[in-house]
């Protein structure tokens, strides 16, 4: 695991950061420490994804956009819009299945 490869965002540059971006984006929402611990090796392995965290309890109103009920959870966003939702529990190699399934 490689740390400093995903980059926490907020509700201010949300829309730059994630929905603007070129290619795909992973954003773990989170609250604290409770960043599901994949997204750290996805950053490392998989370059073509840009991975990013929002602390949910410091910056409410995206995940509240996006009807982020329950911590953590994890969207995929491509093109500006979600494409995939994941329950942060997900083990790491259910995640890369479906992560490839976008390439």
């Amino acid at each position: 695991m490689t740390l400093g490869l995903v980059r926490p965002t907020t509700d201010d540059d949300f829309t730059d950061v994630v929905l603007g971006a070129a290619g795909p984006v992973l954003v773990a929402f989170h609250a604290g420490a409770s960043a599901p611990p994949y997204v750290d090796d996805l950053a490392y392995d998989a370059p073509w994804l840009t991975c990013v965290r929002l602390d949910a309890d410091r910056w409410p109103r995206t995940p509240a956009a996006y009807r982020v009920l329950r911590l953590p959870t994890v969207l995929v966003f491509a093109g500006g819009e979600p494409v995939l939702t994941l329950d942060g529990g997900q083990p790491l190699v259910t995640v890369r299945r479906l992560l490839d399934a976008l390439r």
